[in-house]
């Protein structure tokens, strides 16, 4: 078999397969890693149903979490994670942002791989790390949370977690983390 199991299809038709669009390409040409990589639309409604059932990290073990997140990879194949909500910002920030939200998984047909990705209005972000591979999910256009590039590689310091705060401007800035 192939070093990790994923669906051929996103089961719950939350993310579509959609031709590169010129933003897209841009990215990508930036990239070489990422011009491997494929573009999704997201159903961002559906995405925020599902995760408005996530349990809280430290409620629940992530392995026993029955929300499960299908997430794309570059080849076009889903890897599908059980996801719990795990908040990353001070309470403080958290209580003026509710919105704010970050996510972490463990693999469902690969319990190895693991995930964390932000959740916000301007859309997802997201790192998968599996056993043999890493990968992330982000819109390359930061105006458009509709469309998302996935690809291979990448790493903490090419992954802003999507976790984002507006301050005093109605542009937001991305908080950079690391990923733990």
């Amino acid at each position: 078999g192939g070093f990790f199991q994923s669906e051929p299809a996103s089961p719950n038709v939350v993310w579509q397969e959609t031709a590169a669009s010129q933003a897209n390409k841009q990215a990508l040409s930036k990239n070489s890693e990422a011009a491997q990589g494929k573009t999704f639309k997201l159903d961002r409604n559906a995405m925020g149903r599902l995760l408005s059932r996530a349990p809280r990290e430290f409620t629940i073990a992530v392995k026993d979490s029955p929300v499960i997140v299908s997430l794309p990879l570059a080849d076009g194949r889903f890897v599908r994670f059980h996801a719990v909500e795990s908040n990353i910002l001070s309470s403080e920030l958290a209580k003026q942002f509710p919105e704010i939200k970050s996510y972490s998984g463990q693999g469902v047909d690969d319990p190895t791989a693991t995930m964390r990705f932000g959740w916000s209005p301007r859309g997802l972000s997201a790192m998968i790390v599996g056993s043999n591979y890493k990968a992330t999910i982000v819109p390359p256009d930061a105006l458009n949370a509709d469309n998302y590039l996935t690809s291979f590689g990448g790493g903490e310091e090419d992954f802003a977690c999507g976790v984002q705060a507006v301050a005093n401007t109605p542009t937001p800035n991305v908080v950079k983390t690391t990923l733990g």
